[in-house]
């Protein structure tokens, strides 16, 4: 604090209209636009006459500060210009984070999305006759093909899907749900709440662990509107449990005339046995099982841009588009591009090639045991001894709600820093430039490269090397 002798004074700092008179003042707000300057100016002015009334300024600092209003203009106009989403790499192994933008988009949705986005296009356009058309036009040959003779909807989310859904089938009537089911999405948001938003009644089957097919042919009745089967999401319950096969809850829904609809979630589309995943059905046996409508979502395991896609009966699905919650949930030009792309990868069969969240599940254990050994050599020729660097198995995990208790075997790369703390380590590397977003046990911060592309490693090295420059904070031990 500055002594009193050299106190700062509120009178010193100069009235806003002098302060607009400043040649470097004027150059800074001609240069970003006036009002804008002038705006932020205001609040540089508010913060400074605060800092002298609370007597942390001397005379000479408040001046140097008066001197530099321009710099200080420009520098809070820098801060306001960066990006608050930037790109990150993620070595969690988390395959499909909902902290980090779930799905990777693939190389030719990232071609649409940026072909798109600087022109006009034919959103709602038909080139060939010359008249307007519609938007869902661009996907739903492609959801046709993958799905023949269903129809199909995308709105922007998954939980949009969900309560377009029960709105449109089952306003004002009974959704009858298993009580296992009635789970919590991410972001803390609930089956029973989107459900009670649709303006449908919900109707409990059954217990936590068990639910069978007597418990919802008791449940139907004439106030029934659907039978609602949801997807476990992040959780399983195993042990004392039991569920009634698809099979029978659609031969139920059969015989009452009630609509079977079955939120997946995951987006998957293809058997994953191969890669160590099961239990998760796939939405076209999900249809082929007798579902009648099923939601799923777009940036889980269909590896695409965040929608919700519904598929199902072309009745039930023309009912959905005729709901005018349809205009209120719809997609723009730029995810339809990205899932139009995505979609392509799966009609052509090439997705655990095309679509990052595809190819990181399907990496063969031994190639990435190698591209590991190779990563941690080139770690220890940079860092020199300020780190242990050691391999060890561990597990990746699909994330995002797909897949729940399942993993998949991957190899990892342990630093141990010398000195100073793992939670250190962590936060410089998450700090970095790329920011480099880790897991961490008690004694070192664990690196899974499953989920990082190849062509990140250099910058991921790099981040490294600077983390590893700095020096330990004071009071840090020796480990």
């Amino acid at each position: 604090m500055a002594g009193d002798h050299n106190k700062a004074f509120p009178r010193q700092i100069p009235p806003m209209d002098r302060i607009l008179q400043e040649e470097k003042v004027r150059a800074v707000l001609q240069d970003i636009g006036w009002a804008y300057g002038v705006s932020l100016l205001n609040g540089i002015v508010d913060n400074l006459r605060k800092t002298v009334l609370a007597g942390d300024l001397s005379g000479p600092e408040l001046e140097e500060r008066v001197r530099d209003l321009g710099q200080a203009i420009r520098q809070r106009s820098a801060g306001e210009a960066r990006p608050g989403l930037v790109p990150l790499i993620n070595a969690t192994g988390v395959i499909v984070h909902t902290n980090l933008g779930r799905a990777l988009l693939g190389e030719e949705a990232r071609r649409r999305v940026n072909a798109v986005g600087s022109e006009y296009v034919n959103l709602e356009y038909d080139l060939s006759g010359g008249r307007r058309g519609k938007r869902q036009a661009h996907v739903g040959g492609l959801l046709t093909a993958l799905f023949p003779g269903f129809g199909n909807h995308v709105v922007n989310n998954n939980a949009a899907a969900v309560l377009l859904a029960l709105n449109s089938l089952a306003e004002g009537k009974e959704c009858v749900v298993s009580r296992g089911e009635l789970v919590e999405i991410g972001g803390s948001f609930r089956i029973p709440e989107i459900l009670a938003k649709s303006g449908a009644r919900l109707r409990e089957v059954g217990t936590t662990n068990r639910t069978r097919l007597a418990d919802y042919a008791r449940a139907v009745g004439p106030e029934t509107g659907i039978l609602l089967r949801v997807h476990a999401s992040n959780y399983r319950i195993v042990g004392f449990v039991e569920s009634v096969p698809l099979e029978d809850l659609a031969g139920l829904a059969r015989e009452r005339s009630i609509p079977l609809v079955v939120d997946e979630g995951s987006g998957n589309l293809h058997d994953l046995q191969a890669v160590g995943i099961d239990g998760e059905p796939t939405v076209g046996a999900i249809l082929a099982g007798g579902a009648d409508l099923v939601m799923f979502s777009g940036d889980k395991l269909l590896g695409g841009p965040q929608a919700g896609i519904l598929v199902g009966k072309p009745d039930l699905v023309d009912i959905l588009k005729s709901n005018p919650l349809s205009r209120a949930l719809r997609v723009d030009k730029m995810t339809l591009a990205a899932l139009e792309g995505t979609l392509l990868a799966h009609r052509r069969g090439t997705h655990g090639r095309d679509l990052p969240v595809q190819a990181m599940m399907m990496i063969p254990l031994g190639e990435l045991q190698k591209r590991v050994e190779r990563f941690a050599e080139k770690i220890r020729r940079a860092v020199g001894d300020r780190l242990e660097v050691k391999l060890e198995p561990g597990e990746s995990v699909i994330g995002g709600g797909a897949a729940p208790a399942t993993s998949i075997p991957t190899r990892l790369i342990a630093l141990k820093p010398v000195e100073g703390k793992v939670s250190r380590l962590c936060e410089d590397l998450r700090n970095g430039n790329p920011p480099v977003i880790t897991r961490s046990s008690r004694d070192s911060v664990l690196v899974d490269l499953r989920t990082v592309p190849e062509g990140r490693e250099d910058a991921f090295l790099e981040v490294i090397r600077s983390a590893m420059e700095k020096p330990a904070a004071a009071g840090k031990v020796r480990r």
